[in-house]
């Protein structure tokens, strides 16, 4: 049985934080110049976006009088916060649910508000965004389910064990209105949203239950279930032993290789090396970091 698991994607590096850290130090990020505002229009999606630490991509949406406006930030491989300035000068904030899935904002009150999305961390690697606002009805359950996701979003940005423990309570009360609405695309990610929480909440056995459950789901995007495999394989490290954790992961990396997305495949690749070095096989490991290293230069 391996040890109990580092925290998610906390020990993503650390089979090559010896070969590999001069290249973290030496991909420090340059100044960027200040982008230029952009609006969004309702009933449009933008073009995809990159974005990496240390910048701010700054927006603007009106919402017109006698409806509300939903805004999703759709992250890619990178985990974003939203800094929203409100008409009367307010400022709230909103956050996904790690690097895949929306940023789910809910404006209420009529006039122009300033969107800034950033990335939450500070790590060298980039990821992309697209935003997408729609008017919606500003009243009825489908609005408060709505709200209730941004609210749980909000409470999340902080990342401290009282505001996961107020966001997983929101996200389960917005699951059982999504539930009950038939909306199964956002009962979906309102059950995603509160498993990362459990699993950083380390209630690792509901994370691991609604996981496993939403593996089960035939409406589920490849990435969506890409990144519900390597949670679970983090989950199966300390539990369930290297040959549950490996296949989880193996079926995680093969996704990610299908989708194209190089980042997301050398984490994983990376992942199995550490699982060859805690599972007493040194020489082979090491032979797997140096394989990997390459796709951090």
């Amino acid at each position: 049985m391996l040890s109990s698991p580092l925290p998610f994607r906390g020990r993503a590096f650390l089979g090559l934080a010896a070969l590999a850290l001069p290249l973290f130090l030496a991909a420090a990020l340059p100044a960027e110049a200040p982008r230029p505002e952009q609006t969004l229009t309702l009933g449009q999606e933008t073009q995809e976006q990159p974005i990496k630490a240390g910048e701010a991509h700054p927006w603007r949406v009106v919402v017109p009088p006698g409806t509300s406006v939903l805004v999703t930030v759709d992250q890619r491989s990178i985990g974003l916060v939203a800094e929203v300035r409100e008409p009367g000068g307010g400022k709230l904030f909103g956050a996904g649910n790690d690097r895949w899935g929306p940023v789910v904002l809910l404006l209420d009150v009529p006039g122009d508000y300033k969107i800034a999305d950033r990335p939450r961390d500070k790590g060298p690697w980039p990821g992309r965004y697209t935003m997408h606002a729609e008017a919606v009805p500003s009243s009825g359950e489908r609005h408060d389910a709505l709200a209730l996701m941004s609210r749980a979003g909000r409470e999340a940005v902080p990342d401290t064990p009282k505001s996961r423990r107020q966001a997983l309570n929101i996200y389960r009360k917005a699951l059982v209105v999504w539930k009950g609405l038939d909306e199964p695309a956002w009962e979906a990610e309102a059950l995603m949203c509160a498993a990362i929480l459990e699993h950083r909440s380390e209630d690792l056995k509901t994370a691991t239950q609604d996981l496993q459950a939403l593996l089960l789901r035939q409406d589920l995007s490849d990435a969506r279930r890409a990144e519900i495999l390597d949670r679970l394989a983090n989950l199966y490290l300390g539990s369930q032993g290297p040959d549950k954790t490996h296949t989880a992961w193996e079926g995680s990396l093969a996704l990610w290789q299908r989708l194209g997305e190089s980042l997301e495949e050398t984490n994983i690749q990376n992942d199995l090396c550490y699982l060859d070095l805690k599972g007493g096989d040194p020489e082979r490991a090491l032979d797997c970091f140096q394989k990997v290293l390459p796709s951090f230069q």
